[in-house]
């Protein structure tokens, strides 16, 4: 069954996952996280279907999504413009030894 996790220290309260969630299963609590927003919760984990889209529309990156024991983490334009090391070229991806 998936499951959802909200990192709640990490949550502005956008609530663009709330309207992005076909299920409609996330809402902000009436309570607040250490920066002083609310923060998005689950009100019914047994309807997710793990579709993630509450993920991908977060632009905090506070969401994780688990399925089947895997955990999907989306990190947006962040983590595609790292640095690869010196060593590590496109073209010798498939090259023995290297």
């Amino acid at each position: 069954m998936p499951a959802i996790k909200v990192l709640k220290d990490k949550c502005k309260g956008c609530e663009l996952c709330c309207t992005a969630c076909p299920q409609q299963i996330l809402s902000l609590s009436d309570s607040i996280n250490s920066s002083g927003f609310r923060f998005a919760v689950v009100n019914d984990p047994h309807r997710c279907i793990g579709c993630a889209i509450c993920a991908v529309s977060c632009p905090d990156l506070a969401i994780e999504v688990y399925a089947e024991g895997t955990v999907y983490r989306f990190y947006g334009a962040r983590a595609r413009n790292k640095v690869q090391p010196d060593n590590v070229k496109p073209d010798n991806y498939m090259k023995e030894g290297v």
